[in-house]
Formats: C-alpha cells, structure tokens, sequence
C-alpha cells in the first residue's frame, strides 16, 4: 500500500488500536503521529505493514450539523433519519433522498468519525465590474461595509452560503464563487 504524508492511518502500538496521521518516511519504517488515546500528539516509527489506511466518509456540513444536533437531543440513528421528521432540515432531505448511498454515508457518519466537505465561498458582489462594491464584514464590531474583496485581520469578505443568508437572505441573489472573481 502507498502512503502518503498527512494520510490517516490505523496501527497497533503496544497491543492497542491507535489513529494516526503519516508524518514522515523512513528507510524500513514510517512515522506516525498519534491522534487518539492517552498518546495523543506522540510519534512512533511503524512498518508499512502495520499500518492500515482510514477512510471517513465524508458528507456535507448541514448533514454533519445534523447529525450533531440529533446526537445532542438524544435522537437514535432512525429517529434522525426518518425523513417524516419535521425538525429535519430540507437540504437534509433532499441529500438523504438523492441516493442510498448518501444514506449509508450518513449511518456511517453516525456511528463513528467522518470528515465534513469543504464548504464553497462566496463574495457578495453588488456591482458587476466594480471592486469596491463587495460586502465586507468588520469582525470586531459586525458592522458591514461596502468595499473590495480584499481580506485583512479586521475585515472578512468571503462568506459560506449559510453566513451569506443569516446576515441577510437578499444578499444571496448577489453571490458569486470566490474562484469566479479571484480567476478574473
């Protein structure tokens, strides 16, 4: 099996199943840096062969939110699932009911670790050729500014969907993808 620097690994230490992350490699062994147990942030030098590649699944924010809140209520795995359940977000709906796949993701999800996708970013851009005409946030104060895109220690410019609606859920018909405006 190929490692690679930053993968995260199963291996057993001492008797005991640990979590890790590749830090190094060595000429007959690699390096493993423990994530879990009373070890944690410790290395340990483990042959390949000891090693076994972990695989989360990995599902969107809002369904991990989900899952969060659920465990948090004290919800069972079909309590959360159940689409007839009004506390249950629509995007969550829809995520579950695209495919059975994304329902055996989310059980997977819920029984152990899984890894949440990286949510898009967005700038609210008024104005279409005009670089100071993007909604800026001022972190201290929460005041909002109309400026240019770009970011500093006091102020924010991009913004998830979710932030996007919560500050005001107009703003959002003026979003555009961070990439869009970086690209240009």
């Amino acid at each position: 099996m190929n490692f690679e620097i930053g993968d995260k690994v199963n291996f057993i230490c001492a008797g005991v199943l640990y979590e890790g992350i590749v830090r190094e490699f060595g000429t007959k062994a690699i390096l493993v840096e423990h994530t879990t147990g009373d070890r944690a942030g410790w290395k340990v030098w483990a042959r390949e062969s000891e090693l076994a590649l972990v695989k989360f699944p990995t599902i969107p924010l809002y369904v991990g939110e989900w899952i969060g809140e659920s465990k948090e209520v004290g919800r069972t795995l079909i309590g959360a699932i159940k689409i007839e359940n009004k506390h249950m977000p629509r995007l969550v709906v829809r995520w579950l009911l695209d495919n059975a796949d994304n329902q055996v993701l989310f059980a997977r999800a819920w029984s152990g670790k899984y890894e949440v996708e990286d949510e898009p970013l967005y700038y609210v851009r008024f104005i279409s050729d005009n670089r100071s005409s993007y909604l800026n946030l001022q972190k201290n104060r929460g005041r909002l500014w109309v400026s240019d895109y770009l970011e500093s220690d006091e102020f924010k410019a991009k913004f998830t969907e979710k932030e996007i609606k919560n500050m005001n859920e107009n703003y959002w018909a003026f979003a555009v993808p961070v990439e869009e405006v970086e690209g240009e």
